[in-house]
């Protein structure tokens, strides 16, 4: 994550903290019985947020902007990929499909952002689902 001074975040960096939030996040899907698609360490194993232009998050190389948490058309391509896995995985027979989320599901500063088209994971993953 690169909007945030690193400072502003405990020993660790802004890993440690989502790292901790992860914990939680996981505490409660195993209490309530919930799938969960670890996300953040898919795309930690798939390279992550880094400086360069070919990082799966938006950054001053790649978008111009100094953002690290955002998605890049090659970042949603993982996530779609990955939720896609889950559902055939869990719920093979699903017909309808909701994504339900933040900027990061709306497709942030990405070609069809909001829809189902273009490279937001939703759209990646009307996609997958289309063509299988």
């Amino acid at each position: 994550m690169q909007r945030i001074d690193a400072k502003n975040y405990a020993p660790g960096g802004p890993q440690a903290r989502v790292d901790s939030a992860n914990a939680v996040i996981k505490e409660l899907a195993i209490k309530n019985k919930c799938h969960l698609i670890d996300l953040n360490k898919i795309l930690l194993a798939c390279g992550g947020s880094t400086g360069d232009k070919e990082s799966l998050f938006q950054n001053v190389a790649n978008f111009n902007v100094n953002d690290g948490v955002h998605p890049t058309a090659n970042g949603y391509k993982v996530i779609g990929t990955a939720v896609y896995q889950a559902i055939v995985n869990t719920e093979p027979k699903a017909t309808n499909i909701l994504c339900f989320g933040d900027s990061i599901t709306f497709g942030y500063k990405m070609k069809g952002q909001g829809t189902i088209t273009g490279d937001c994971y939703p759209a990646v993953l009307n996609s997958i689902f289309n063509n299988q």
